[in-house]
């Protein structure tokens, strides 16, 4: 499996400068040395390149967190790689977490699995919503157990090619003109819709076509600041609030209507709410398995 791994490292390339970050990145993410003073998430690339063949991409100077993931997504789907892989640069997670969440993808099929770990704020959250819609587990090879998601932080998150490839076809809209020249898909670009503002995290979950399945790994550990979390205790903790609209319930309101892009115009659509809800109607774009 190759997969594509991307990182942005805002604090170390304000104190290093970009050119000196880069290369100090590189050398924590490619040493055989552990160091108690490298970044978590250079640890993690390390213990990534034993069990596939990894291409990194570094950004050492993004000041905005929804460009560079959109750059990031762009340029791992442009590489080929069979799965796209998101790490924060203050989290790691260990060995057999990694491979568990290799173990649990399927580089044919729309896929995308999320890594919970503790969000960083006052109140105790992790980052992810299980759907309540789909209580059973599935349990892969390696003995990894994971339930259907809804959304997610973007600490640790794993995008196969099929899903980027389906929802850049779905959002053609979103394609901008990027500080080098290139043409790149603002999957993050953030909006607001209905009293929430979408941050780059729900902006993308937001975007995903219901053709893709979404998953949590609830096996393994992660660390996040210095924030440990066992994957299997998830279902414990409290976790985060998404907007309404991001309930991607089986049963759907399906009444057919339409919403205005600020980037697309006009978009003809279906109701996503739940069947029953109340208020205004969640219009989104049809997919490949609308009639």
């Amino acid at each position: 499996m190759n997969v594509c791994a991307s990182v942005i490292t805002y604090e170390l390339g304000k104190r290093l400068g970009p050119e000196a970050a880069a290369a100090e990145f590189h050398r924590q993410a490619t040493s055989v040395l552990d160091s108690a003073t490298d970044l978590p998430s250079a640890r993690c690339v390390r213990r990534l390149r034993r069990l596939a063949d990894v291409a990194l991409i570094h950004d050492a100077g993004g000041t905005s967190i929804g460009i560079g993931r959109s750059r990031q997504f762009t340029m791992a789907m442009q590489t080929g790689a069979d799965v796209w892989l998101s790490i924060d640069d203050d989290l790691d997670a260990s060995s057999e977490t990694l491979a568990h969440l290799l173990g649990a993808l399927d580089p044919e099929a729309e896929q995308i699995v999320i890594v919970p770990y503790w969000l960083r704020q006052q109140t105790p959250m992790v980052a992810v919503t299980l759907d309540p819609t789909e209580p059973l587990e599935r349990v892969t090879k390696t003995e990894a157990h994971l339930r259907r998601a809804l959304c997610g932080g973007f600490g640790l998150v794993a995008v196969t090619r099929p899903a980027m490839l389906a929802m850049a076809k779905a959002w053609p809209g979103l394609e901008y003109v990027d500080n080098d020249g290139e043409t790149r898909i603002g999957m993050f670009i953030e909006f607001v819709r209905g009293g929430w503002w979408y941050r780059e995290d729900f902006a993308f979950f937001s975007r995903v076509p219901r053709s893709t399945r979404v998953e949590a790994l609830l096996t393994g550990y992660t660390d996040h600041a210095g924030r440990p979390l066992r994957l299997d205790t998830v279902e414990q903790h409290p976790t985060m609030q998404v907007p309404r609209d991001i309930l991607r319930m089986r049963e759907t309101c399906g009444q057919e209507g339409g919403f205005v892009d600020p980037l697309r115009g006009h978009v003809q659509g279906r109701c996503s709410f739940a069947t029953g809800h109340d208020g205004r109607h969640s219009w989104q774009p049809p997919t490949e398995q609308d009639p």
